[in-house]
């Protein structure tokens, strides 16, 4: 007798918490349906990769307004200005990262790097605003 009102129980049990499952699945893919039809970024277009930098570098910068010297924010806001190339902007940031890590010579070696590539652009500038002014 025991024996059978265990696997009525067992039974029913398991038959509950399968029916449960399904109704959540199905549940859950209804609304997620739902919210992506209806999500603003899916009639916004894809944002090319200079908007992706972009909104990166304002999240960077985001983070280091709260947090100064926050290593991995620096890190990340000097690569991102160097793939948009913005060499003058990843200047301050390398900065700050050597303060807080001077035994990193290869940051050093970096910033150098910069500011004798933004020489050199310089340079040019200056020639042809000394040949438009003669």
């Amino acid at each position: 007798m025991k024996n059978k009102t265990l696997k009525r129980l067992l039974t029913i049990l398991f038959g509950l918490a399968f029916l449960g499952s399904t109704v959540v699945f199905m549940v859950g893919s209804l609304f997620g349906s739902e919210q992506t039809a209806s999500s603003p970024t899916s009639s916004q277009s894809i944002p090319s990769p200079e908007e992706r930098l972009l909104l990166q570098a304002r999240g960077y910068e985001k983070v280091l307004d709260r947090e100064p010297e926050n290593i991995t924010a620096l890190s990340g806001l000097v690569r991102t200005r160097l793939d948009m190339q913005d060499l003058e902007g990843a200047i301050t940031p390398l900065e700050k990262l050597i303060e807080l890590n001077p035994q990193r010579a290869e940051l050093t070696t970096l910033l150098e790097t910069i500011k004798q590539e933004l020489a050199q652009k310089q340079q040019p500038e200056q020639v042809e605003e000394n040949n438009t002014e003669q």
